[in-house]
C-alpha cells in the first residue's frame, strides 16, 4: 500500500495524541482485494501485516456475504450488498495463493482456480488498474503517503507523518470503495458505474449463488478441538 501507517494494537492507539503516536513503529501494510471482473465491483478486502494464506482466505469470505453492516459501521451512505459465489478465481503468483489452505478453500467453494504467469501484468489488467486507482485517487488524500517511487516521493517525510492505524485505514478504504469507487463512472464499463453494472448484470444473468451458512462454516470456520464430558 502506498501509505506509511502505525503498527500496533489499533484500540490501544485510538486515544493517543499525534505527538504520542510517533513513538510507535511505522511501515507499510499489504492489502488483499477481491474484485468481480465483469462489473469491477469490490467484493472484499483485507489489510494484513504480511502476505499469508489465512488472510487471503478471509478476504474470500467477505465476497460471499452482504457487507452492508460493515459499510454502515464505517459511515457509508451506500450499501455494500454485492456478494455471491465464485465461478473462476484468478490470482497472481503470490506465495500465499500456493498454500494448501488457500487452494483447499477455493476447491471447497466449488470454484475453478487460475494463476497467470508472473511478470505479465496485462494478464491481470483489471486488478492492476484498481491498485493504480487507489494510488492516484485515494493515496493523495492520506497523510503518510509513500508514493509509487522515490522520484515522486522526493523529500516527503512519509514515515515521520504516519498517523493512521489499521482500523482507521480499513475505515477509509471502506468509505472510498463503497461511496466513491462503486458510484464513479468507469472507463472500462463505457461510463457505467460498478454499482449500476452489478445491478444490471444481476437482473440479466443472475449472480452465482453464494455458499449457504453451513458451507461457509465448513470452508471459513475456525477449527477447534473439544473434549466431551
Amino acid at each position: 500500500m502506498d501509505v506509511a501507517t502505525l503498527f500496533g494494537d489499533s484500540c490501544a492507539l485510538d486515544g493517543l495524541q499525534p505527538e504520542q503516536r510517533v513513538r510507535f513503529d511505522v511501515g507499510r501494510r499489504w492489502v488483499y482485494v477481491v474484485m468481480d471482473c465483469a462489473t469491477r465491483c469490490i467484493l472484499g478486502f483485507r489489510i494484513v501485516a504480511t502476505p499469508n494464506a489465512e488472510d487471503a482466505v478471509r478476504a474470500l469470505q467477505l465476497a460471499a456475504v452482504d457487507k452492508t453492516p460493515i459499510a454502515e459501521a464505517a459511515g457509508c451512505r451506500s450499501p455494500w450488498s454485492q456478494a455471491g459465489g465464485i465461478g473462476i478465481l484468478v490470482t497472481d503468483q503470490g506465495s500465499a495463493f500456493a498454500f494448501e489452505a488457500f487452494r483447499t478453500a477455493v476447491i471447497d467453494l466449488e470454484s475453478t482456480y487460475e494463476a497467470p504467469p508472473a511478470g505479465v501484468p496485462k494478464l491481470r489488467a483489471r486488478i492492476e488498474r484498481l491498485f493504480r486507482t487507489f494510488g492516484q485517487q485515494l493515496a493523495p488524500m492520506l497523510i503518510g503517503r509513500t508514493f509509487s517511487n522515490s522520484v515522486e516521493r522526493g523529500d516527503y517525510p512519509s514515515e515521520d507523518w504516519a498517523a493512521l492505524t489499521d482500523d482507521e485505514l480499513a475505515e477509509i478504504f471502506t468509505l472510498f470503495i463503497v461511496d466513491i469507487y462503486h458510484n464513479t463512472p468507469h472507463s472500462g464499463l463505457k461510463g457505467e458505474t460498478p454499482a449500476n453494472a452489478w445491478k444490471r448484470l444481476s437482473n440479466e444473468q443472475n449472480v452465482t449463488p453464494p455458499p449457504n451458512a453451513n458451507a461457509r462454516r465448513f470452508v471459513f470456520g475456525l477449527p477447534h478441538s473439544r473434549k466431551l464430558d
